[in-house]
């Protein structure tokens, strides 16, 4: 029986971490672990993490306003 390879890649995200621009790697527990541009790694608070890389584009939603957040 044969098995085709299965390839997994870590795609790192662009993210603003209290201001400053940052790579997150991945969630550990409750925190991310981000890096910054000077290479030094940080276990931040989820809650200080924001994305920059807008993939909320790349989905289709019924309703462009349907679960916007506002304010």
């Amino acid at each position: 029986m044969a098995f085709g390879n299965i390839n997994i890649e870590i795609e790192l995200r662009p993210c603003m971490v209290n201001g400053v621009k940052a790579l997150f790697h991945k969630y550990i527990e409750s925190d991310g672990l981000v890096e910054y541009e000077d290479g030094t790694l940080d276990l931040v608070s989820y809650k200080r993490i924001k994305f920059i890389d807008n993939k909320h584009k790349e989905y289709y939603w019924k309703n462009n306003r349907e679960g916007v957040k506002s304010g």
